[in-house]
């Protein structure tokens, strides 16, 4: 009797130590941050409400596969509730929390933080989870309110709700902001506003953001590949794929927008999900791994300067490796730059000029040197077969030329064969998808 006693004992201490809470070190002010760097010091956290007002720095990643064991098997509890909110600031480093264990389906505002108001999160990766909630569930969050803002942020993994569900937050509120973040979770919901990234986006701001998990919520409506209710806000430059299926209102990247929202540049793969709501574009695999599909939409990459300067996305548009050929976020590759832009053209005179010589010829200057879609050399026997030379319009007739182009393959002339006549409108192109760089980038 005495040694099944003492086994016995042995065994629930092992269970005790499996959650045992230690307080990070600092003192959680914004100059002493917490530094938090293991899953005990997480778990000091859930069991400290008192500090979530507080500053905290992950240092390191963290192994939280154990929390599937974790109070008889329901794991890990969500920071911030309906009763103390998160109001602190989380900075992941660019760390992750791997494994992450939530079995609540009865429970709302659930994820790694359940509920915050005018908090911080960013630079955290939360992967690999298993997370079941109700309403307002997420990967990350469950619900974020007030001016609460997280940017570098993205998970990975299997995220179940009711509803108010997204891969990423549940529910973002009250001109809350979620920046450059992505999900690539599946997300299952039994209700409505279920979205991959995002379920409900409410006067509040989603930006440069993407998500590639299926979304499902059979007996749901405003279900969307990257969020699925938008009222008011904006959302923008963001894109989605991955399977999308529910019962109303079910779009390939928003599900349903009222209340005066906005969108720009928005994009999901018509491959994965065909039905077209109106909001959005859709676009073919191939389009979705093309640069020029983005930067078309006022995409912000890098080298690109038309678009702007901040450089927010990055393609792997050679090799088609990285994130499968489709943009992904600059900071995920670091410093390194895999985009390899188009060759840009110019013409000369300018498109709309006025009062141009009538011997003119035409020039087309590129910013690289280019060849054939086929990789053959472009010489000024074929160069000629690029061109098309027309009177006022594509529809107008010929107008004879000879054309060539200069040993560095980067000028095309274009010379009439004769004198333009006095005030005549003249159409010239090159088609985009003739013509490449060395790399095999398309014009």
């Amino acid at each position: 009797m005495k040694n099944k006693l003492y086994a016995s004992l042995i065994f629930l201490n092992l269970s005790l130590l499996a959650q045992t809470a230690d307080q990070p070190s600092g003192s959680g002010t914004e100059n002493d941050p917490y530094l938090v760097g293991t899953l005990n010091n997480l778990y000091w956290m859930t069991e400290n409400s008192g500090e979530w007002d507080k500053y905290y720095i992950q240092t390191s990643d963290i192994d939280a596969s154990s929390t599937a064991t974790w109070d008889d098997g329901l794991g890990f509890t969500s920071i911030g509730n309906s009763s103390t909110k998160f109001t602190g600031s989380y900075e992941g480093g660019g760390y992750t929390i791997n494994g992450l264990n939530i079995n609540r389906p009865s429970t709302n505002y659930t994820g790694l933080f359940g509920y915050t108001i005018g908090s911080t999160i960013k630079d955290l990766g939360v992967i690999n989870v298993n997370i079941a909630g109700a309403d307002r569930t997420g990967g990350l969050a469950g619900w974020i309110k007030s001016n609460t803002t997280i940017n570098n942020c993205y998970t990975t993994g299997n995220i179940t709700g009711t509803r108010l569900v997204g891969g990423l937050v549940g529910m973002v509120d009250d001109s809350s902001t979620v920046n450059h973040c992505y999900s690539t979770g599946s997300v299952t919901g039994s209700g409505d506003d279920v979205g991959g990234l995002v379920g409900y986006n409410k006067f509040s701001s989603v930006s440069n953001c993407y998500s590639t998990g299926s979304v499902i919520s059979s007996e749901g409506i405003r279900i969307g590949g990257l969020v699925g209710r938008a009222y008011g806000g904006s959302i923008s430059y963001c894109y989605s794929t991955g399977s999308v299926a529910g019962d109303n209102n079910v779009g390939g990247i928003v599900g349903f927008g009222s209340g005066g929202y906005t969108v720009a540049g928005l994009f999901w793969n018509i491959d994965d999900f065909t039905t077209d709501n109106g909001i959005g574009t859709g676009k073919t695999t191939t389009e979705m791994q093309t640069v020029n599909t983005f930067i078309d939409g006022d995409w912000d990459f890098e080298i690109e300067t038309a678009n702007g300067t901040n450089d927010y996305w990055d393609m792997d548009n050679i090799s088609g490796v990285y994130n499968s050929g489709y943009p992904f976020l600059s900071w995920e590759n670091g410093a390194a730059v895999s985009l390899n832009l188009p060759p840009l053209a110019t013409f000369s005179p300018e498109d709309n000029s006025t009062g141009v010589a009538r011997e003119s010829n035409i020039t087309i200057t590129f910013t690289e040197a280019i060849q054939n879609v086929d990789g053959s050399l472009i010489t000024d026997t074929n160069v000629g077969m690029l061109i098309t030379l027309k009177d006022t319009d594509p529809s107008g007739s010929d107008i004879p030329f000879d054309a060539t182009i200069n040993d560095s393959k980067t000028v095309i002339t274009v010379d009439p064969v004769s004198d333009l006549f006095y005030d005549q409108t003249v159409y010239v192109a090159i088609p985009a998808d003739h013509v490449e760089n060395t790399d095999g980038v398309e014009l």
